[in-house]
């Protein structure tokens, strides 16, 4: 007897969301797209265009985009939901103490406070110069602010799949994500890393109508879909690696055929997945790729990575989608200037 899927929902890292190019791809891989801020008003300041924020706003209207509703996930019941809060809280801390010289819980309450939000404003200036001259060290400052953003992703990605019933995942670049951090805080549980050197997207050109329409397709726009399953599916070793480059192929050949069918021009983008799985299972899984004679369209890496109470620990279990997009973000994480 079929199941019926459920939604396949993006929980986009506030950055991705504020990209075009990065949102027509999301709009032709999932269901729906959260976008922290989506309706802050950007009018005064160049960080999104006006014709940007018009899209933005049809696409809401759609139902395609939509803004967390903090109200809604605190009814979450995501076990130790506490827990990862209380990681967050401390994250924080260890990046506004040595910034702001205050907690994070002061710096909210002085949202209203405008002498306050002055002094803020005042101590953040001085902390670019403590970033220049050593007095702070960027690299840290970075590491904590990557964690902090990531794991509050994934954390809404938790408590909307509890209380929405959907498939909710974050999706960040990789230049962004903190799954690589070694934190001591968390349990870390066996996972493969997966790289698929091409995936189909629309090109930075195309037109939104062309997205919408094959959006409402319903026999094409479940082309991600069946590629997230494929994931899944080899972190539970349900291929032999023959076959797992045989049916990846010919998945990723359909939603490049899908896309085109609606006039799309595509080109293709690198995407990293992390996906939990066993030693046992991951065992026949090491070093699959190109060196097992396959002709480089995906490999395969086992890590262990520390898992968010609330984060399925069960094999095949999808933790994240890293699209790969060239926007200089490596420098910005790295600490360099531009």
């Amino acid at each position: 007897m079929s199941t019926q899927r459920k939604e396949l929902v993006a929980i986009a890292h506030a950055v991705t969301g504020m990209n075009e190019v990065a949102l027509k791809y999301l709009t032709v891989m999932f269901n729906r797209i959260s976008i922290q801020g989506l309706f802050v008003d950007f009018s005064r300041t160049s960080l999104i265009s006006p014709d940007f924020a018009k899209v933005r706003a049809s696409l809401a209207e759609l139902g395609v985009l939509f803004d967390l509703d903090p109200a809604k996930l605190r009814s979450s019941t995501v076990h130790d939901y506490d827990k990862t809060r209380e990681l967050i809280i401390e994250d924080a801390n260890l990046y506004t103490q040595p910034t702001f010289g205050m907690s994070a819980e002061e710096m909210s309450a002085a949202r209203h406070d405008e002498a306050i939000a002055a002094e803020i404003k005042k101590r953040g200036a001085e902390a670019s110069k403590k970033l220049e001259d050593g007095s702070l060290d960027p690299v840290k400052i970075m590491e904590i602010s990557l964690r902090l953003s990531t794991n509050m992703t994934r954390m809404f990605a938790c408590q909307l799949r509890d209380v929405e019933d959907v498939d909710a995942y974050l999706v960040m670049f990789p230049e962004l994500s903190s799954f690589e951090q070694d934190d001591p805080r968390l349990m870390k549980h066996d996972v493969v890393r997966m790289y698929i050197g091409a995936l189909p997207v629309p090109v930075a050109h195309a037109p939104w109508q062309q997205l919408i329409d094959f959006r409402n397709d319903s026999d094409a726009n479940g082309s991600f879909l069946l590629i997230k399953e494929w994931m899944s599916e080899v972190a539970c070793a349900s291929f032999k690696p023959v076959q797992m480059e045989e049916t990846l192929e010919y998945l990723l050949n359909r939603f490049r055929t899908n896309l085109e069918s609606h006039g799309i021009d595509t080109t293709t983008i690198p995407l990293w997945s992390y996906v939990v799985t066993t030693p046992e299972l991951s065992e026949p899984l090491r070093g699959v790729g190109p060196k097992n004679g396959t002709r480089g369209i995906f490999w395969i890496e086992h890590c262990r990575i520390g898992l968010l109470p609330g984060e399925s620990t069960s094999a095949g279990s999808v933790l994240a989608f890293l699209p790969q997009i060239d926007l200089g973000l490596r420098e910005v994480a790295e600490g360099k200037s531009t």
